[in-house]
Parts: structure tokens; C-alpha cells; sequence
């Protein structure tokens, strides 16, 4: 597949203009301005106009969801508060295991099998 484009000529030239295409595009050239420089005026852009906002009247709004310096602060809970006393339902089942016993019981059987040599 590597190099199949280029085995025929007519492939390896719409390549290359396909190429060139997609650079003019994203770079641009002298009448027209590409992707990237676009890209590029709109950040400045932005950061001039951040920098002018907070260079501004000094008195910005205050943001949705924040508290401003002149509220009341807020108090927390105590440590002891926030801990659980566990009350309530046991988690233990109702179901008792089956009895296992520790050793298993084993039953020895004597057979007659005997062991012949050659």
C-alpha cells in the first residue's frame, strides 16, 4: 500500500496537489489569509480584550455561584459532627453458615491390590 500511490504518475501528481492544496489552505498565501493566521489574529484579539477588562474600572461584576467580600462567612462543622455513629440496621445475614468441621473426617479402606514386579 506504501507504495502504490506512486506507481502510477496521475496518482503521485493528484498527491502532491492534494498536498500543496491543503497547505495553501491552512497557511494561505499573499491574497488570502490561511486557517492558522486566523487562528492566530483571534487570540490576540482575545487577549487584548481580556487584558483590557481587567485593566477596566476596577470594579468587575461578580460572577454568578461566588460570594462576594461583604457576606456572611460561612461556618463549618465539627469533626465530631461529620462522623457517623453507625446506628441503625446490622448488615450481618440472618442465614447461619453451614457447620464445616476443622478436620475432615477421613474413612481408610484396606484393599488387596498387590504390586507384581517383572
Amino acid at each position: 500500500m506504501r507504495g502504490f500511490m506512486f506507481r502510477n504518475a496521475k496518482g503521485a501528481l493528484l498527491f502532491a496537489a492534494m498536498t500543496m492544496l491543503g497547505v495553501a489552505m491552512l497557511i494561505g498565501s499573499e491574497g488570502n489569509e490561511g486557517a492558522l493566521i486566523r487562528a492566530a489574529e483571534d487570540l490576540e484579539r482575545q487577549k487584548v480584550q481580556a487584558e483590557d477588562a481587567d485593566s477596566g474600572d476596577g470594579d468587575s461584576p461578580v460572577a454568578e455561584g461566588f460570594a462576594s467580600a461583604d457576606e456572611v462567612q460561612l461556618e463549618f462543622s465539627s469533626d465530631e459532627d461529620l462522623v457517623d455513629s453507625a446506628q441503625g440496621l446490622d448488615p450481618a445475614p440472618d442465614i447461619e453458615p453451614p457447620f464445616i468441621p476443622a478436620e475432615p473426617q477421613v474413612e481408610l479402606v484396606e484393599s488387596s491390590a498387590e504390586i507384581i514386579y517383572n
